[in-house]
């Protein structure tokens, strides 16, 4: 009985955790689409495809919503002088 290196160990728990990550999308992105009432392709390498780009779709808009409030609260904070103004196109903003 051989053991396994912990070199393996983590290359096989990476790839079960990035399999079971895809899985989750999958389940996330079907659910959307049923959602929306769109019917899903009977081969499942076609339904497999639509419901990740869904679910990404889905990841990108949150992450756009979640910036588009972070920036605007930024903005309310530097006109109430809470924080300076940044140089314009940088993240800086002046403080530490």
């Amino acid at each position: 009985m051989s053991e396994e290196s912990p070199r393996q160990r983590i290359r096989k728990i990476r790839q079960e955790s990035q399999r079971r990550l895809r899985e989750l999308t999958v389940q996330l992105g079907e659910s959307l689409l049923k959602s929306k009432g769109v019917a899903l392709p009977e081969a499942q390498s076609d339904r497999e495809r639509l419901a990740q780009i869904e679910a990404y779709k889905n990841f990108i808009r949150d992450k756009t919503r979640e910036l588009e409030t972070w920036s605007e609260h930024r903005e309310h904070a530097t006109k109430r002088g809470m924080i300076k103004q940044g140089f314009p196109g940088s993240s800086w903003s002046g403080s530490t």
